[in-house]
């Protein structure tokens, strides 16, 4: 319809000047508005929360879980003094694989360690490691972690996770 087509017309006419506008800045006005741009975006993106894996931006709890997924190294949590952090990992123990725990924060205890088998029994399907912290001390505590076979000198894998412990 000729409305529709006047519709067009304007939108595309207000377009062309806005691209026009901005190839007649000058190159520094470009680039002071590219940064302007980059830093509002950087701002937004914190403020929103886009945290990693296992890192919830929200207040500590008394209970964390971080899943270490293999597809980076370092994972970051809070979680109040005398609340507990899961520290979820996929695991094949049938290959010889299994997590490990390297060395922990003096102010963590380890209270269980337990595998979840898969849900079909299919030889080689991995299932689930499972090791259940308990937050003894305030302050920020790390955890290395290793997927390795007991026989191998070489980690398939390492982890690292620092848990931020909060007095309540």
């Amino acid at each position: 319809s000729e409305q529709t087509n006047e519709w067009r017309h304007s939108e595309i006419k207000s377009w062309s000047w806005s691209w026009d506008h901005l190839q007649e800045m000058a190159p520094l006005q470009r680039a002071a508005m590219s940064a302007t741009l980059l830093l509002l975006a950087a701002a937004l993106m914190n403020a929103g929360g886009v945290t990693g894996q296992g890192t919830s931006g929200a207040p500590p709890t008394s209970q964390a879980t971080v899943q270490i997924d293999q597809q980076k190294t370092d994972y970051r949590t809070s979680v109040l003094k005398d609340g507990t952090v899961r520290i979820e990992m996929n695991s094949t123990p049938s290959t010889g694989y299994m997590w490990v725990i390297k060395s922990m924060g003096s102010g963590l205890e380890k209270k269980s360690s337990d595998f979840i088998p898969p849900s079909t029994q299919m030889p080689g399907a991995g299932g689930k490691q499972v090791f259940v912290l308990d937050a003894k001390s305030v302050g920020t505590q790390v955890v290395d972690l290793a997927y390795r076979r007991s026989w191998e000198k070489e980690d398939a894998y390492q982890a690292k996770v620092e848990i931020d412990v909060t007095a309540p």
